[in-house]
């Protein structure tokens, strides 16, 4: 069948349920795979037409909703010997099939703030997550630019945001355009500031964000989470549609509307840490440096200032965010330049920013694990992951629920030397740099 809007882009499926369906499927996985590819679009398998037949003798629209299950799962079935991850993403899917598709992209929104656009793409991602889809991105920019809705820098802008803090963060080249014009791309001068931001702060969060797409491959719950699934209780909380909980612990409210300077949103209960007025960004080191925290109770509506360049983000108190090195350029192993910092190149090294408060845990990486305890004018951080790991520690006092100064940091009992760490009064600040595979920090206040 054609698929195109102008000329016939022609479209063939592979009939699954054929005898040798997969293994004819196969064939070609595995010609890209010698090729050297490590993923593909696994695109389409929503469009079976209805008058098709297939080999059991079901009619398209008989198996129309299943073929995407089946098409999906197939080709799982047929790269299962690949001996390597692949990355595969798909646009369609039904009942089933998400065991079987690793990454899954938003289809192709409209270059648009509202309807089809920015904002759909918003509930898009929270209805994919309540249906068992935990892997999920956009097109950043969108995708259909017609009849005059066109992307334009602010959107953009907008867009590159809501990509870093989803799972996939994923931009959009091209597109149909009708009519056509110039579209603004992330390389441009403009927008390299604000690209450059979000991935950044993507990649450094990747220990985070890999421990939270672990808890999905072992419970379902997906890494950008409705609040149904954070706070079922909180019907403040559950009626909104255009916020969302990114891991376990930091909430995220997308900027949607057209020249907006704000952002109202709601804090379920807890105490919570907005980000851009506590953690200060460094454009020529990539670095995110822990300053005084600004807190906001929780179980109410507040409105914050919304610039260009911020997405508003808040970390709930207790949350220990682990994060990669600053001058990581890429998770992949691609690339034998000397000034490409691939993360392995790091993997001895965590910068962990930490908001503690009460008694919490959590997780980093896939295996990693932290345990955070307030005490009586002290605080303890366990880590234990099977790597020794330099870590350096940045923890605001402020999130404490009796904040105090620290004047003695000792790690497994032994103080750490004067050089090691240090205390700012005026931010509540604790910076500590110390080695370990499994360790407890202590902080005790004067």
């Amino acid at each position: 069948y054609c698929s195109n809007l102008s000329t016939c882009f022609e479209v063939s499926q592979f009939d699954i349920e054929a005898e040798n369906g997969v293994a004819a499927y196969k064939v070609l996985t595995d010609e890209a795979i010698e090729h050297g590819y490590d993923g593909w679009m696994e695109d389409f398998g929503e469009y079976t037409p209805l008058d098709s037949v297939s080999a059991d003798g079901a009619t398209g629209t008989e198996f129309h909703n299943r073929y995407v299950r089946d098409y999906h799962c197939g080709a799982y079935e047929a790269t299962l010997d690949a001996g390597q991850p692949l990355a595969r993403f798909t646009r369609s899917g039904w009942t089933g099939s998400p065991a079987c598709t690793p990454i899954v992209w938003g289809g192709d929104p409209t270059t648009g703030f509202d309807y089809d656009g920015l904002q759909s793409s918003i509930r898009r991602a929270l209805s994919m997550g309540t249906s068992g889809v935990g892997i999920w991105g956009s097109d950043i920019g969108g995708f259909f630019s017609l009849f005059g809705r066109q992307l334009d820098d602010e959107l953009l802008d907008r867009w590159i945001a809501y990509g870093g803090l989803s799972v996939v963060m994923r931009s959009q080249r091209s597109g149909v355009r009708f009519p056509d014009y110039e579209r603004p791309q992330p390389w441009d001068e403009e927008h390299q500031p604000v690209w450059r931001l979000y991935s950044k702060l993507h990649t450094q969060l990747y220990p985070y964000v890999q421990a939270a797409a672990e808890d999905y491959y072992a419970t379902g719950r997906p890494v950008m989470q409705h609040h149904v699934l954070t706070h079922p209780g909180d019907a403040n909380a559950t009626g909104r549609d255009d916020q969302y909980m990114f891991g376990p612990s930091i909430l995220v409210a997308p900027v949607y509307a057209e020249s907006a300077t704000d952002r109202a949103l709601y804090l379920p209960e807890g105490t919570w840490v907005e980000w851009w007025r506590t953690v200060a960004y460094g454009e020529a080191g990539g670095t995110f440096t822990l300053g005084t925290a600004v807190l906001h109770d929780g179980l109410q509506e507040v409105s914050v200032g919304a610039p260009i360049t911020e997405i508003p983000m808040f970390v709930e108190a207790g949350a220990i965010i682990p994060m990669l090195s600053p001058d990581v350029f890429t998770l992949a192993e691609y690339g034998d330049n000397p000034e490409i910092i691939h993360a392995s190149d790091r993997d001895h090294l965590l910068h962990v920013l930490a908001f503690p408060r009460g008694e919490t845990t959590g997780t980093f990486y896939d295996d990693g694990t932290w345990t955070s305890v307030e005490a009586d004018g002290s605080w303890t951080l366990t880590l234990d992951n099977d790597v020794e790991r330099t870590m350096h520690l940045e923890a605001s006092t402020s999130t404490f629920a009796q904040p105090f100064d620290v004047c003695g940091v000792t790690l497994d009992g032994t103080p750490l030397a004067e050089d090691d760490w240090s205390y700012d009064e005026a931010t509540g600040v604790l910076d500590a740099t110390y080695t370990t595979t499994t360790g407890t920090l202590t902080a005790t206040g004067c």
